[in-house]
Formats: structure tokens, C-alpha cells, sequence
């Protein structure tokens, strides 16, 4: 399941009590791909574009480390604990 498959109006609006669950198992997935990206010294947001084939989801995650300043750099960061 994705967000953009979402055609249910109740779940698209956040109103579905299984929402929370699913969001809560999104950041989880979220977290293991963070794991590999370490395993694999790799950077998160080019770890993440290394496996993804639908240019809607690779525009958007492009937009958001763009947004947010994301600097590219092995996982973990050098200096950090």
C-alpha cells in the first residue's frame, strides 16, 4: 500500500482507525532502510534513490532532502556516535 493508491476518502483524510497502524509500520520500514544505508555506508536519501523506479517518488524524495538541506554523506555521519 502507498499513499497514492489511497481512493478511499475516509483513510485519505486520516480518519481510518488502521491509518495510525499503518503509519506506524511506515516508519519502521522507514528505520530498516536507515539500517541498510549504514550497513552499506551508504548515504540514506542515494540509498533510498538507488531503489526506486517510480519517477513520482523519486521527484518527491529529491524535492524534500532539496527542502530540507540534505547533504549528502556516508550513514553514519563521520564524528558520530
Amino acid at each position: 500500500m502507498s499513499f497514492q493508491n489511497i481512493t478511499d476518502p475516509v483513510l485519505a483524510q486520516g480518519g481510518h482507525p488502521q491509518l495510525h497502524s499503518f503509519l506506524a509500520d511506515d516508519y519502521r520500514r522507514c528505520a530498516f532502510i536507515d539500517e541498510l544505508a549504514v550497513a552499506a555506508g551508504a548515504d540514506p536519501v542515494q540509498f533510498r534513490l538507488r531503489y526506486l523506479s517510480v519517477p513520482r517518488q523519486i521527484d518527491l524524495l529529491k524535492a524534500v532532502a532539496d527542502k530540507t538541506g540534505w547533504e549528502t554523506r556516508p550513514s553514519p555521519k563521520p564524528g558520530a556516535r
